[in-house]
């Protein structure tokens, strides 16, 4: 049986590993990996501790040396274990040279091609650094371990996945027994969610002991849908694509544009939103930030640039005989919702934890350093914060923004826009579940509050 604590000598290895990699010794840390490979509690702690090297090495050349350190071969020796080693990815996209990492995990899982955690992470660092075709082919060439449907459940929320892989995810979803470990039962009933297959999530939760005061956010959700409205039908794909989803309500008051978080963060709360806005009467347009830019870029599927998107927006708005336009968000969407909203002249605009500045707030707002270089390299200045597109846009659009009062980066986010005109700051207690759209949905209040904040006639009791 695994030890549940570390023993002194597990211990002692784990910090021989830390010290072999301060020193750049080599055969130091081959021994210590041979020693924490005896004990199986700590068999993903090499990389861990490499990950906290890098991460506390401030000096350009400090972390320079670490990773030239970090060569293929000690890498495939760093006993990954698929979806449990976030700090590692976090760790190599702080190297600065992401191409180079790359090219490097490419090159560690060549050498152990049957490694499924090692091949997740390489998926998982592309995913980060939108590289959905290089995504594609490495699965496509990799049957040895993505033929495995447990290995495909694990992969990143927008990873694209053929109609023949999502069947089979969904199969081996089935056989699942409750006794499986925590961790594949969350990924289980997460991964039928973010497709959308609302009843099979929750006959499966059900099944396999899923439950909201265990597994947080997910398990909310899971709770929540139990209280909310019926949807007739809910987003399908639109015109084909696999970032764009369109839902048309029935005698539509209106179209929410409903933007995801970075990395697909906020896809399941979304996806709850929607079916108070079908019972609401509006119809909805759910877009993914698949460029990993909190929309400065644009959406793939529409066009191939910000610009380029509008102008499409602009389109389907036009042919969708659109009278009222609404956009929604949370967390690293909300940048989306609101500068989107102001370009195309929505009505009005809710947002949940928002973020309102997306680059240069490196000390108020730790969340993906690399995403906050490219947007730094690639978006001029002027287009960094919300203030500014406030300051000189001519529209005026009312923003209802929720955020948690006991979040930093909540508070960050959000204080800073107080006085600013046609903006309602509300703050909720989050009760450290993540982002206040969650907070105001345990509370059976979501409906009334997105009815009060667009405006309409008439509230939906949750």
């Amino acid at each position: 049986m695994a030890e549940r604590v570390p023993s002194d000598d597990h211990q002692a290895a784990e910090q021989a590993l830390a010290t072999a990699v301060d020193a750049r010794d080599a055969v130091g840390a081959e021994s210590a990996l041979d020693r924490l490979a005896e004990y199986p509690a700590g068999r993903q702690q090499g990389t861990k501790l490499i990950a906290e090297a890098i991460l506390a090495a401030r000096d350009g050349d400090e972390k320079r040396a670490i990773f030239d350190f970090l060569g293929p071969a000690l890498i495939a020796r760093m006993h990954f274990v698929s979806g449990t080693d976030g700090r590692f990815a976090q760790a190599m996209m702080r190297t600065s040279w992401p191409d180079e990492t790359a090219a490097r995990l490419l090159a560690a899982s060549d050498l152990v091609p049957g490694d499924a955690g090692l091949a997740y992470q390489y998926v998982r660092f592309l995913a980060r650094l939108d590289r959905p075709e290089k995504i594609v082919r490495f699965i496509g060439h990799r049957n040895e371990v993505f033929g495995d449907p447990a290995n495909l459940l694990t992969l990143p929320a927008g990873t694209k996945l053929t109609d023949e892989q999502r069947d089979a995810v969904r199969a081996y979803v089935e056989t699942i027994d409750p006794d499986t470990p925590k961790a594949m039962r969350i990924l289980a009933v997460r991964w039928l969610m973010n497709h959308g297959l609302w009843e099979a999530a929750r006959s499966a939760a059900k099944r396999l002991g899923v439950k909201g005061s265990a597994f947080r956010a997910t398990g909310m959700i899971l709770d929540l849908i139990e209280a909310a409205p019926g949807a007739d039908g809910r987003p399908e794909p639109f015109g084909g694509a696999v970032d764009v989803y369109l839902r048309r309500a029935p005698d539509s008051k209106g179209l929410v544009l409903l933007f995801g978080g970075v990395g697909d963060g906020n896809l399941l709360t979304l996806s709850l939103v929607d079916r108070y806005l079908a019972a609401l009467g509006l119809s909805s347009l759910m877009m993914r930030d698949n460029h990993r830019m909190v929309f400065m870029q644009g959406v793939r599927s529409l066009a191939p640039d910000r610009d380029g998107t509008i102008d499409r927006l602009r389109a389907i708005i036009d042919d969708l005989g659109v009278e009222r336009l609404y956009t929604l968000s949370t967390s690293g969407g909300g940048f989306g919702a609101m500068t989107y909203g102001l370009m195309l002249k929505a009505a009005r605009c809710l947002c949940f934890s928002p973020v309102s500045r997306i680059a240069g707030v490196a000390e108020h707002d730790p969340r993906t350093p690399l995403i906050r270089e490219r947007l730094e390299r690639q978006i001029p200045p002027e287009e960094w914060d919300i203030i500014d597109w406030i300051g000189r846009t001519e529209h005026r659009m009312p923003i209802s923004l929720y955020y948690g009062r006991d979040r930093a980066v909540d508070r960050f986010h959000a204080e800073r826009l107080a006085g600013q005109p046609h903006i309602d700051l509300v703050p909720v207690d989050s009760g450290g579940k993540g982002s206040a759209l969650l907070a105001v949905a345990a509370q059976r209040d979501l409906g009334d509050v997105i009815a009060r904040s667009f405006g309409l006639e008439s509230a939906l009791s949750a």
